[in-house]
């Protein structure tokens, strides 16, 4: 195990350290803080520095057996161990405390801080048996014990840090399935622990570890500090680097996405350049871009749209950008272009424009924007392109409104058409029409019906279309009304031919008792299914909700299921906890905004416990009960990764 000031304050990410003696990991510095200690407790109590040494490694070894049960410690809590209260003190680790109450006076003793004595427990771990030290891994959830594993990867060396490195990391949830809740220090944990390391060295076994689990995309916040981009270059790296093997074998490439908030202070110009000739990038999205130039520049280092570039997939969130703009920066040949919540119509247009001059264009995304005439001509054009496979046109504002059915027309003309996500009120004859000849041609494989009306017309086209939809995998109706229930019925009877359907959604639309009725019914149909989401869809009935949960208790390729705004209350208990014992496969759970109390809560605890596999994430933000430290303590140790409020 690595120690002392000597080792630990060298270590950089980049190369050489400009000062030794400034350490630069969350290691380095408290190992140096822990050197102080032992150099002020030797002038303190004329002890040699070896007897401080080995009194401290005695008050490890209690900071770590307490760590997760005892906020204060008391003079009774030393008797086994060498290290007595006072001389803690004395070395620095702990402070007295004198607790006067009208009965009876007491001493107690605390760590300075917790990460003094997260720091010795890693310290501890880090000497123990490999065997013990992974079985305790094994048995905490990561994210309770975050500074403990960052320090490992700090103090550890060779092979003992390969080994407990990939234990730990097989643990991690690196991409959170509701990505909206987590924070930084919780979603790149990894980032902080390779910051640890020594150079941009990674054992082989990590890096396999890395790159096996790690996830679709990484977030870049303004939150984030710098250690998360350094992080973000090391695993591209690798990525790089494992690409070249997979190609010589004849596997497909390892890809993510990145996600860049661009009101963050930090400079991602160097990571950007560093993706231009990197196969591992799958997509880049820029998030709230203010400045013109700051955009442009963006653009250019990551040479977006150009022969020599990975970075072929661009998209566009919240532009905010004031003053003149300008001819975006892009190449020739992206394959996918996206503007997202763009209350501009002068940069809607302008993206238009740099979109039209894409020659292999197969996605365009266009969700949320204001759009005029000049938008909406261009629009169309751009669905006229050949190459088009995914079209995305969802809650736009278009001011000449009575002509999406010039949209439907183009769209229906698609041969290559896989992915449809569409905003409509079926009105006109020929609508009806085109959808039902974009949907019969049954290449459309995954669909979302947005803020739509379910009107007789429309619920028609689904019932007719549903039957012969065998290449349909995903599904999602969202924030949409229903004028017509029973033809809504019709349709949800008709999805029950949906055999391959391995995605199905139904969020925030509300149903009545008859549509619930048939969402039982058909549900244990789809025997492909593993993501259910349903959010905010009936009235308060238990009845039907035991019906529900019966229903989807059928499903027992279930990976991922929401139940949010459900209004699931504790009498519900029991039937819930029935339904998750027959999901064998269930790793993510979401019970989002619900009326479950921390008694409630301790029953789920309970039933988790019997489940066979281990949740990768549960979600109870916005219960009653998920405020209750003891209830979320007992649930962390049921799941890998726990959203509480």
């Amino acid at each position: 195990m690595r120690g002392g000031i000597g080792v630990s304050s060298r270590k950089c990410l980049g190369g050489e350290c400009v000062n030794p003696q400034l350490p630069n990991t969350k290691t380095g510095v408290y190992t140096a803080i822990h050197e102080f200690f032992i150099e002020n407790a030797a002038k303190k109590t004329h002890l040699d520095k070896e007897e401080i040494k080995r009194l401290i490694t005695s008050l490890a070894q209690l900071s770590f057996e307490t760590y997760t049960k005892k906020k204060y410690l008391t003079s009774e809590d030393f008797k086994d161990y060498s290290c007595s209260a006072k001389v803690a003190c004395q070395i620095g680790y702990l402070s007295e405390q004198v607790s006067i109450n009208p009965l009876h006076s007491a001493t107690r003793y605390s760590f300075g801080h917790q990460i003094l004595q997260e720091y010795l427990a890693a310290t501890h771990l880090g000497n123990m048996d490999a065997l013990r030290r992974k079985a305790w891994l094994q048995s905490m959830n990561v994210a309770q014990i975050q500074n403990i594993v960052i320090f490992l990867f700090g103090l550890l060396e060779d092979e003992e840090l390969s080994d407990t490195a990939a234990d730990i990391i097989e643990k991690m949830q690196f991409q959170t399935w509701n990505v909206f809740y987590y924070s930084c220090s919780q979603s790149h944990l990894l980032f902080s622990c390779l910051s640890e390391l020594v150079g941009d060295a990674m054992p082989t076994k990590m890096k396999d570890a890395v790159i096996k689990k790690f996830p679709w995309c990484i977030y870049l916040s303004e939150n984030c500090p710098l250690r998360c981009i350094r992080g973000t270059r090391m695993i591209f790296s690798h990525i790089e680097k494992e690409n070249k093997t997979r190609m010589k074998e004849q596997k497909i490439s390892r890809k993510i996405g990145l996600v860049f908030d661009l009101c963050s202070t930090e400079d991602f110009i160097p990571l950007m350049k560093q993706l231009v000739a990197n196969e591992g990038v799958s997509s880049v999205k820029l998030n709230r871009p203010k400045e013109m130039d700051k955009l442009q520049s963006c653009l250019a280092a990551l040479q977006a749209g150009h022969e020599n570039s990975y970075v072929n997939y661009i998209m566009i969130t919240k532009p905010d950008i004031s003053g003149d703009l300008q001819d975006l920066r892009l190449g020739t040949i992206a394959n996918t272009m996206a503007l997202i919540e763009c209350s501009d119509v002068k940069f809607s247009l302008c993206f238009l424009k740099a979109v039209k001059n894409q020659d292999r264009l197969q996605c365009l995304i266009i969700q949320a924007c204001n759009l005029d005439n000049e938008c909406f001509e261009m629009l169309v054009q751009l669905l006229k392109s050949v190459h088009l496979k995914r079209v995305d046109l969802v809650n736009n504002i278009i001011s000449c409104a009575n002509r999406i059915a010039e949209l439907l027309t183009c769209i229906a003309d698609l041969k290559r058409l896989t992915w449809l996500a569409i905003s409509l009120e079926i009105k006109e004859p020929n609508e009806k029409e085109n959808l039902k000849r974009i949907l019969k041609r049954n290449t459309v494989n995954k669909m979302r019906l947005m803020n739509c009306l379910f009107s007789q017309e429309l619920c028609e086209t689904l019932s007719n279309c549903f039957p012969i939809m065998s290449s349909l995998k995903q599904l999602v109706m969202v924030d949409s009304r229903i004028s017509d229930h029973a033809g809504f019925h019709q349709s949800l009877s008709s999805a029950r031919h949906l055999y391959n359907m391995e995605s199905f959604s139904i969020r925030n639309i509300p149903l009545c008792e008859e549509n619930l009725d048939m969402l039982c019914e058909v549900l244990p149909k789809m025997e492909n299914l593993k993501r259910l989401n349903l959010r905010k869809i009936q009235s308060r009935n238990n009845g039907r909700l035991q019906s529900l949960f019966r229903s989807i208790a059928i499903c027992h390729g279930i990976e991922c299921l929401t139940l949010a705004e459900m209004q699931i209350n504790n009498s519900m208990m029991p039937s819930l906890c029935e339904m998750l014992n027959s999901l064998e496969n269930l790793k993510n759970l979401t019970l989002w905004k619900n009326e479950l109390s921390a008694d409630a809560l301790k029953e789920l605890a309970l039933c988790l416990k019997r489940m066979r596999n281990k949740l990768k994430v549960l979600d109870i933000k916005e219960n009653e009960g998920s405020t209750d430290e003891a209830v979320v303590q007992l649930l962390q140790c049921e799941c890998d990764n726990i959203l509480y409020d």
